[in-house]
């Protein structure tokens, strides 16, 4: 078994020294290409509603127009 080990020993070559312009080029490409979209705004959600002549009422102001006709005798 220990003949199998040595077989996997790490070699003696000397590491290559990495050159410092791709260190800094790297973290150039990590910070701004590799970047996740932004995130999208969410759309408006509220239920708008049509009157009569066609114009558009939001929830909003569907509960104010509700609240005026109930204050009027």
């Amino acid at each position: 078994m220990m003949f199998r080990l040595s077989l996997f020993k790490p070699s003696d070559v000397p590491e290559i020294d990495v050159n410092e312009t791709w260190i800094k080029r790297q973290a150039i490409v990590r910070d701004e290409t590799l970047l996740l979209p932004p995130l999208k705004k969410p759309k408006n959600t509220k239920r708008k509603t049509l009157t009569g002549s066609g114009k558009i009422i939001s929830s909003g102001y569907h509960d104010l127009l509700l609240a005026q006709a109930a204050l009027k005798p």
